[in-house]
């Protein structure tokens, strides 16, 4: 399997990563998400830490900053390299790098699967 990058129809700058048939997001860590912004108000209470009762109102979500990205070349594998752990990669020489590991993978935590690529 190797790196593949898709682009969107209407805008080729704005790209996604796959490795083989794996769909690649963006770790983007959950500072500022609360549970309820992670599982939601209605979850039950089985999954909630404490069995105080909530508003169902979401509290407002946090402003993110999506990082965009600069290719070094056509290749993503010039500027994704394998990180620790299976299936898992990091970008490279970025003003700021990402995680990139299996969609799946990553519950509790902001992503992003799409990114602006110059």
């Amino acid at each position: 399997m190797s790196l593949k990058v898709e682009t969107m129809p209407d805008d080729h700058k704005m790209q996604a990563f796959l490795y083989g048939p794996v769909v690649l997001a963006g770790d983007l860590g959950s500072q500022g998400l609360e549970e309820r912004l992670i599982i939601g108000p209605n979850a039950p209470r089985m999954f909630r830490g404490n069995q105080t009762p909530r508003p169902n109102a979401p509290p407002p979500v946090p402003q993110l900053e999506i990082p965009t990205f600069r290719a070094t070349g056509a290749d993503p594998s010039s500027w994704i390299k394998p990180a620790d752990k299976p299936l898992t990669f990091r970008t490279a020489g970025q003003s700021r790098d990402v995680t990139l590991a299996p969609i799946s993978s990553i519950f509790g935590k902001r992503y992003s699967v799409y990114w602006q690529v110059s």
